[in-house]
């Protein structure tokens, strides 16, 4: 009569949730138990309007997907798309943010994402941002837009690099004296950013 051998294997387990369990255990809604269970290491990820610097690098990492999917490749946004998708608080997060560029590639024909290839309701929750800019007219609301991102933009890559011009601009895909220029014109000192002993 044979033997029976029983391998054991280890089951590891990722949930996310935007609910605070321990909250909902002290109110007996989830089981504790099964809380538990699953908080062996707690990951706090800030929500996408706390991360806005993320917002191109993930802008463009779903363009690539999305575009070698449905044979787009090679797309890019409009600056007044840029300006709405930069300047949208994302309630949705990340999940939001990448359905919202899968759409643009499905509804685009050409190579450029316009703002009529976004959501309808997009511009209604997204064009609250203009009432915080007191500026007379959307040019120079916008102006105002691109200028703000281009300077945390830009300390965030010198941040990263420890304030290593060339790294941070290649980080960047920039050209060094564009990326210099960018610097002079926000008076931002990369410097400030090196590491100190």
């Amino acid at each position: 009569m044979g033997s029976t051998k029983i391998h054991q294997c280890n089951v590891r387990i990722i949930a996310a949730t935007n609910k605070d369990l321990k909250e909902l255990v002290r109110e007996g809604i989830f089981r504790d138990d099964l809380f538990y269970r699953l908080n062996v290491l707690d990951i706090v990820l800030p929500p996408l309007r706390d991360r806005e610097s993320d917002i191109p690098i993930l802008i463009q990492h779903f363009l690539k997907i999305f575009g070698i999917k449905f044979g787009k490749e090679g797309l890019h946004l409009s600056q007044e798309a840029e300006v709405l998708l930069f300047t949208y608080d994302f309630p949705g997060n990340v999940r939001e943010l990448e359905n919202i560029i899968q759409r643009a590639v499905v509804l685009t024909e050409g190579e450029i994402i316009e703002t009529s290839h976004l959501p309808k309701d997009f511009y209604r929750k997204g064009a609250a941002v203009y009432h915080k800019v007191e500026h007379p007219n959307f040019k120079a609301a916008k102006q105002h837009v691109i200028e703000q991102f281009e300077n945390e933009y830009i300390i965030d890559c010198l941040r990263s690099a420890q304030g290593n011009i060339s790294s941070a601009s290649r980080n960047a895909g920039m050209n060094i004296k564009n990326f210099h220029h960018k610097m002079v014109k926000y008076g931002i000192n990369p410097q400030s950013f090196k590491k100190t002993e």
